[in-house]
This record gives C-alpha cells, structure tokens and sequence, in this order.
C-alpha cells in the first residue's frame, strides 16, 4: 500500500478527530483534507474531487428533512404524540410502552431519529418524570423508540441507508431490498432491548400521569397530517398494487415515484396552505449534519478513487473469517459512535467498504450493513451523544450526574448487547 493512500486513510482519523476536539463541523475538514490530499497528493484534478460530492444524498436529505420541519415547527408531531399518551394516563404501566410505539411510528413515517430526538426529548423526560420511573427508561425510550422507525424505507436514514448501499456497488434494486432487511433488524434489535431495559428500570412501576389534556388540533396541525398521510398513500399504495397485480404500467408508475421529489411537491402545497413559514423550516433542516455526511462522503469518494479504501477492505476480508467480520465491525461502528455522527460519520465512512469485504471474506452484506447501524444508534445514548446529551439536559437537576454515569454504562452495555445480538443470530 503507497504512503499516499495510508495518509487519506487517515485523513478520516484526523478530520473526526479535529472536528470533535475544535467543536468545529468534521465535514469541513473533510472537504478541505479532500481537496489538499486529493489535488496534492493522489494527482486529481479539483473538479474530479468536487465530483465527489454525494450530490443525490444531499438532495434525499434536504428535500425530506424540509418537508417534515413543517410538521415540528407548527407542532403536529408533538400534539399528536402528546393525544396518544393522555389516552393512556390511567393505565400507568402501558405509558412507556405507548410512549416507544409512538417515538418509532412518527420517526419512521418521514422525519427520522435526530427530527424525533430534538422535538420529543422535553416531552418524554417530563413525561418519565411525572411517572416517577427512572430518567434512564426515558432515554432508552428516545433513542431506541427513533431508532426502531426512523430506518424504515420513508424516513430521513432509510433513504438515506439505501442511498448509501447504493453507492457501496450494489444496484437500486439490491439496496431497497437491503435497506428494507436493515429496518427489520434495527427495529427488532431496538424492540428487544426497549423491552430488556423496561423491566431492568421498572417501568411497570409507572405512576398514573397528571398531564392536562392536550390542545385540539388547529387548522395548520390537521393539513399537515393530511399532506403526510397524502405523501404516504402516493409511495405505499401503489408499490402494493405493483406487487399484487404485477402490472407493467403500475410497476413503471411506481418506479416515478421517488419521495425526494414528492417532498418537494408536497413542501411547496403546504406552503400555499400556509401551514408553516417557509424560512424557519429551511432553518430547521439539519444543514449540520448534512454538511458533515457529505463532506465526509467527499473524502471517503477520494479515498476511494485513490484505492485506499480497496487496500482497507482487502486487509479486513482475507485476515477475518466470515464469522468473525460482523463482530469486527460491530466494534468500530460502537466505539466511532461514541464521539461522532451515525448518520453523519459512522455510516458514510464504513458502507464503503462492505462491498468488498463481503466478495473477499463472504460475509453477509445484510448483516454488515445492519450492524453499523444499529451499533452507532444505540451507543448514541451516550451523554456526550445528541440523544443522550438531551436526555441529560431534561433530567431535574438533582439527578443529572448519576444519570451521567448511568447513560455511560448504558452506552457500554447497549454495543455488548449488539455483539451478544450478533452472536446469536438475531441480527441476519
């Protein structure tokens, strides 16, 4: 392997690192490492490294995250979530339970894990703290509960996942059909551990809620349910048709129907409605994030293209059996997670490299792509993470630092419960 290639390789190292420890977005060294190793070093020229800007990635993500920053900016999902759990409040032991399903089920009808842990966390941890059950069955409930739905094909990190498998080297059939498997095994994965961790924190022991009864849903809450229910029929019903009917003109129908755009459409119809301001929604697209995932997708493209990446994937897949693989990279998705982005970092960097892995050791690519993801989400309870790090900054005061401690242990805990997952073949 060339000296050239092993300093790009880490370059990855150093933009994360220098990204965590300057409090600085780790995509912007990204973009810059990409562009001085890229240019300087491997020989492109500047418009081969910007060709390696994840173009189709930063559409998905806009374009959906814009649509669904309506829905939390004029506070649907919150009411919405709010209507479900007073229905229980007499029923103290189901309210963590209906507190998950809802999480799950709004993460993964659109907005995605970070749009469910920055609008429900305040909800969740005070509603935990009005049942009188430990704060840490609260942020279980927030990154599991987001986790669980927020992979499925029409939200933020599924597209997202399935764009990513896509760019890994499989085709656009192979990735919607692995990204459909790697839902099935974050939310079983997530569901499991919700239910291990509702019994270790008692959440049976749940006090009846004293929360008052939400406010009815206003004119621009009902139109926008309307338009995410309409956006829904619009991709589910006619891919059911396709696969009922087998018909070449509903299958060819279908197959136009891309959400990336039906986003926009549906963004733009709200707009008229004028159920939300357009320039606070654009406000509340996760720009951060999404500058981070494609700068670092930048610099894994020229990784790549410099055939970094080839050399990385060569070493993995002829010195780890196929059984040994998933744990391999169990463990560096876990650890990379603890000071860095899921979807951000941790998914961009390793994705690439599954696909020659897997032709080298034969690991199963369903398998791989489901352990990095669940791995990162679930080590996210870490504190020092976004989820847990909001979990923390709702918990009362006087609880804070032995809830600090208890989310570390978690976080600890969680990336051994994804290897014992992993072991057992639960995950597959």
């Amino acid at each position: 392997m060339s000296t050239a290639n092993i300093i790009i390789l880490l370059s990855i190292v150093v933009a994360v690192a220098l990204g965590y420890k300057l409090k600085i977005n780790i995509g912007l060294f990204a973009i810059a490492f990409a562009f001085l190793l890229g240019c300087f070093l491997a020989g492109f020229s500047p418009s081969k490294v910007m060709n390696e800007w994840p173009l189709k990635l930063f559409f998905q993500m806009f374009t959906v995250t814009f649509f669904y920053a309506f829905a939390q900016q004029n506070g649907t999902l919150e009411l919405i979530a709010r209507n479900l759990v007073y229905s229980v409040r007499r029923i103290p032991w189901l309210i963590p339970i209906v507190i998950w399903i809802v999480t799950a089920v709004l993460a993964g009808i659109g907005p995605g894990s970070v749009a469910m842990f920055l609008c429900l966390a305040p909800l969740i941890m005070q509603i935990i703290n009005e049942t009188k059950v430990h704060p840490a069955l609260g942020a279980v409930i927030l990154v599991t509960g987001a986790s669980g739905g927020a992979w499925s094909p029409i939200a933020v990190n599924g597209i997202t996942t399935a764009g990513l498998i896509e760019q890994a080297g499989y085709s656009a059939e192979q990735a919607a059909a692995y990204g459909v498997a790697v839902w099935r095994n974050v939310l079983t994965a997530c569901a499991l551990l919700f239910l291990i961790c509702y019994f270790i924190f008692r959440g049976f022991r749940a006090k009846p809620s004293n929360m008052d009864k939400p406010e009815p849903f206003n004119r621009k809450q009902i139109t926008t349910m309307a338009l995410i229910l309409l956006m829904l029929l619009i991709i589910v019903v006619p891919n059911v048709l396709k696969g009922i009917t087998g018909n070449a003109a509903i299958a060819a129908f279908a197959g136009k129907l891309d959400i990336t755009f039906l986003a926009v459409i549906l963004a733009i119809v709200g707009m008229i409605l004028k159920i939300g301001d357009e320039k606070k929604a654009l406000a509340s697209v996760p720009w951060h994030t999404i500058l981070m995932m494609c700068g670092v997708g930048m610099l894994i493209g020229v990784a790549s293209q410099a055939g970094a990446l080839e050399y990385l994937s060569s070493y993995i897949g002829e010195n780890f059996n196929p059984a040994a693989v998933p744990f391999a990279v169990c463990l560096v998705a876990g650890v990379m997670s603890f000071f860095s982005s899921t979807m951000g970092v941790v998914l961009p960097t390793l994705y690439p490299l599954v696909f020659a892995i897997c032709t080298l050791s034969g690991a199963d690519p369903v398998v791989l792509f489901s352990v990095i993801p669940i791995a990162a989400c679930l080590t996210g309870i870490s504190p020092v993470s976004l989820a847990g790090g909001l979990a923390l900054a709702n918990t009362d005061e006087d609880k804070r630092n032995r809830m600090f401690f208890t989310l570390i242990l978690c976080a600890v805990g969680f990336l051994v419960y994804v290897l014992l997952a992993t072991a057992v073949h639960l995950i597959h």
